[in-house]
């Protein structure tokens, strides 16, 4: 709340919750993605399109949400 006049956003306050944040690790994420593989390592992508990827704890992919990501693969032909 004390910063809130520094942020044009409205600020969600989550009390009782945790943000984990490793400062130290910062100098070593900065590097990330300045090593991308040629594009032809991955030819069985499309060179255009939408990639639908989901980093989550397979528990986590419901009915619903299979459904929706469906939904979205489906109204872009060109995304996998």
């Amino acid at each position: 709340p004390e910063y809130q006049a520094q942020f044009s956003e409205s600020l969600l306050l989550l009390p009782n919750s945790y943000f984990v944040n490793d400062h130290r690790q910062q100098p070593q994420w900065q590097t990330v993605g300045l090593d991308i593989p040629p594009r032809e390592e991955f030819a069985e992508l499309p060179a255009k399109g939408l990639v639908v990827a989901c980093f989550n704890q397979l528990y986590k992919i419901d009915p619903e949400v299979f459904e929706a990501w469906m939904g979205v693969l489906k109204g872009s032909p060109s995304s996998v």
